[in-house]
């Protein structure tokens, strides 16, 4: 029986695309480029981090230092500490909110993430639910998708792998929570294509919206 929904935040609750492009592209006609290759460059250098076995960098100088990689890359004008502020600072997707509030009647929701703990908390606080616990890369000093931040997630929450179903917008992190064991639900926004021959879907839904419903009709409740 599910009895904890933990959530990734960086393009599943949070909007960082969206939130970036609207700064972005009062200096750049079409930022999109600019933001996959930041963000992409992100995420490599936290699997890289964490396959190396070094000494745990956190999410905010990683995310510095590919943002400053990617600005001289492009050879933009944009100040590095207006973007870092933006991504302090995300919006939550539309469909976000409303929908948490109903999930929150029936399951303890968390917030499982590589981001780094204070970052996660400023977040947590623009959120209309109060958030049980919060789940970061930084206290299992490892990043998505190595099997130790899902083993810190139920060390935190004191759970069974059965008891949690992971909600996330990125494959690569419900391939990992998939193969530590718990039941994952992929939000496709993007109608993006699917990783054939690989079987990590449990469920997948567009929104929000499907995810509630989804957990209204189809998933066994606490």
């Amino acid at each position: 029986m599910i009895k904890y929904l933990t959530f990734d935040v960086y393009g599943t609750l949070f909007d960082w695309y969206g939130t970036l492009y609207e700064i972005l592209k009062k200096e750049v006609q079409d930022p999109s480029n600019f933001l996959k290759e930041w963000r992409d460059l992100q995420l490599k250098l936290t699997m890289i981090n964490t396959m190396l076995g070094k000494e745990h960098r956190s999410f905010d100088e990683i995310t510095k230092i590919s943002l400053v990689y990617t600005l001289k890359k492009y050879k933009l004008k944009v100040k590095e500490e207006e973007l870092l502020l933006a991504w302090r600072n995300l919006k939550t997707f539309n469909d976000v909110n409303s929908n948490l509030k109903i999930l929150s009647k029936k399951y303890e929701i968390a917030l499982l993430s590589n981001g780094d703990l204070e970052s996660l908390k400023l977040l947590a606080k623009k959120l209309p639910i109060k958030i049980s616990s919060i789940i970061s890369a930084e206290d299992s000093k490892a990043y998505k998708p190595s099997p130790k931040i899902y083993e810190k997630a139920l060390e935190v929450l004191k759970a069974k792998k059965e008891e949690i179903l992971h909600v996330s917008s990125h494959q690569m992190d419900v391939w990992g929570a998939k193969n530590f064991g718990l039941k994952c639900v992929w939000i496709n926004r993007y109608n993006e294509p699917y990783l054939e021959g690989i079987e990590i879907y449990d469920y997948v839904v567009k929104d929000f919206n499907e995810l509630s419903n989804l957990l209204k009709f189809t998933v066994k409740e606490a």
